[in-house]
């Protein structure tokens, strides 16, 4: 979907038609057309800060997990999502389509097609809703670190991202400090000198009270 698309504004949820293709979580290729939920117009639109602060947070891949179907809507699911920036490659999942061959009809399983959906427009209502694209979906529960975000996309279908690790019952990875390692310096010299604990210059002489470098004192 074009990120440039602008936003469909309604106070009356889901009485607007959605231009298609792409709705979040869902496969366009074989729907009716659907109302959607909309922005209502009270709303303010985030800063592309703001927006970046948000997707920072749920960069890379998650697997979708449907927690409710959209009413009236043959729900069509995808099953993987991949985060890069505010671009979203949603993939993954199966649906059912009939074929004809003269009289004869028979359905089959096909694969759905990969559809590329935008974060790039948020908006936050007055009361503090979320709308994260520009037809109205809401993110209801957001908790990246544990491993999970909870969507409700513009249909009204609630979907759950969920992180590998934890959909597989298994800890958070951990991080990997890349700091270098701390390597000790000697506090002392074999000429007898010492180095000062403040800048590490070597002081002249052992006894000396005042670093003549930094005049740090020294123990």
């Amino acid at each position: 979907m074009d990120p440039n698309q602008p936003p469909i504004v309604s106070d009356t949820p889901f009485s607007k038609k959605y231009p298609f293709p792409g709705i979040l979580g869902l496969c366009s290729c074989c729907l009716p057309i659907p109302f959607v939920r909309g922005i209502p117009s009270s709303a303010t639109r985030l800063s592309d800060v703001e927006v970046n602060e948000i997707v920072q947070k749920i960069q890379g891949h998650w697997y979708i997990q449907p927690l409710e179907a959209a009413k009236g809507i043959n729900n069509v699911q995808f099953t993987d999502v991949e985060v890069t920036g505010t671009r979203m490659i949603i993939s993954g999942g199966v649906h059912n389509t009939t074929h004809r061959h003269g009289n004869h009809r028979h359905r089959s399983a096909v694969a759905n097609r990969t559809q590329e959906q935008s974060l790039g427009m948020m908006h936050r209502g007055p009361d503090g809703v979320l709308y994260v694209d520009f037809s109205g979906s809401i993110m209801e529960d957001f908790d990246p670190e544990g491993g999970e975000v909870t969507f409700n996309n513009s249909l009204g279908m609630r979907l759950k991202f969920v992180r590998g690790w934890k959909r597989d019952g298994l800890p958070p990875p951990t991080t990997t400090s890349t700091a270098p390692p701390v390597v000790p310096v000697s506090m002392g010299g074999s000429d007898g000198r010492k180095f000062c604990a403040h800048c590490g210059l070597k002081v002249i002489a052992v006894g000396t009270i005042f670093c003549p470098e930094c005049g740090g004192k020294q123990g």
